[in-house]
């Protein structure tokens, strides 16, 4: 699962985002999330596939982050 179908995301508290592969016949999603980032960083919640489930501190000024690269 080199892309991490299945994993989900979330900014503290905040809503759960998910990496899929496709909702539908022939579609793709992408394995990239994009959430807003709250004002002065944060703590990023990740949950992998198998149940695992990581902290990520997330710097005020960061323009990117890359999870399990």
């Amino acid at each position: 699962n080199r892309w991490g179908i299945g994993t989900q995301m979330r900014w503290g508290t905040g809503p759960v985002k998910e990496i899929r592969a496709g909702g539908g016949y022939w579609s793709q999603e992408s394995a990239v999330l994009v959430l807003p980032r709250p004002a002065g960083g944060g703590v990023l919640k990740v949950r992998w596939p198998g149940g695992r489930e990581e902290m990520v501190e997330v710097k005020e000024d960061a323009k990117e982050i890359v999870v399990g690269g």
